[in-house]
């Protein structure tokens, strides 16, 4: 028993291993008994109820300076031993479980982890899932969180906690289908395929016009472009895909994360 123990210690200091088992529950098709058996990976000491927590940052970030932001959160208590806490995908993953989580507490806890300052980044988005009671639902709760923090950093910032998302919970599942994926790629690696051909940008330009809700002024804004510039390059992409940019359903047909995952 201590032998297994201390081999489960060692494999998770290897941030490979922890990246790789969590690349395989979002990404593989897995059976729920599967499933389970990778949550239990990460922490055989999980408890009966629990949720994820997906904190992102504005900009490129060290790994080294947000594994000193994960090892505060462990030195001030915030990490208990039916937790789990780690780097993924330049964002910061705690899974937080207790015996029972009221609503409240979840609240309570979400506000502390999100309104801690880190040595990261001043501006922080982050995802919260919805409470869960099973680990055969792990992928479940891991998307709703990162689905969640996508929709922060796209709208407003802070946090946001997947149950509010209202009509975007049934587009964030629809993108997570095969067949919905693969018609997105039908859509942009054309328009990839065209700018490595012209060393143009024209996903980049998709991506912010989506992200500001299609609107022409913000997307030369942030990208510091005449807006009639923006406008060519949207009739580039009309020529290559049949987008038109003018229509309200362009940003759902074409499957555009603002994130490009």
């Amino acid at each position: 028993m201590i032998c297994t123990i201390y081999r489960r210690n060692e494999r998770l200091k290897d941030i490979e291993y922890v990246k790789n088992v969590l690349s395989a529950v979002l990404e593989r098709e897995l059976p729920p008994g599967e499933i389970r058996q990778h949550a239990l990976e990460l922490n055989p000491s999980f408890n009966s109820q629990y949720f994820c927590l997906y904190r992102t940052f504005d900009e490129l970030t060290a790994s080294a300076q947000i594994q000193a932001d994960i090892d505060c959160y462990r030195q001030e208590g915030f990490v208990s031993c039916e937790d789990f806490i780690c780097e993924f995908r330049g964002g910061i993953l705690l899974v937080k479980s207790r015996e029972y989580i009221s609503h409240k507490e979840k609240t309570t806890l979400s506000d502390a982890f999100f309104g801690k300052k880190v040595q990261a980044c001043a501006a922080v988005h982050g995802g919260v899932s919805e409470l869960h009671n099973t680990l055969t639902e792990f992928r479940q709760a891991l998307t709703e969180a990162i689905c969640a923090a996508r929709y922060s950093a796209a709208h407003h910032g802070g946090y946001c906690d997947y149950s509010s998302l209202g009509l975007y919970r049934l587009i964030f599942t629809c993108c997570q289908n095969s067949d919905m994926q693969r018609f997105s790629r039908s859509i942009l690696l054309p328009i990839e395929e065209y700018d490595l051909e012209n060393k143009t940008n024209l996903r980049e330009t998709l991506k912010v016009y989506i992200e500001t809700d299609c609107s022409v002024p913000e997307t030369a804004r942030r990208l510091a472009q005449h807006e009639q510039t923006i406008r060519y390059r949207l009739g580039r992409i009309y020529d290559i895909t049949g987008l038109d940019h003018r229509s309200e359903a362009t940003a759902l047909r074409s499957g555009e994360d603002p994130h490009g995952q």
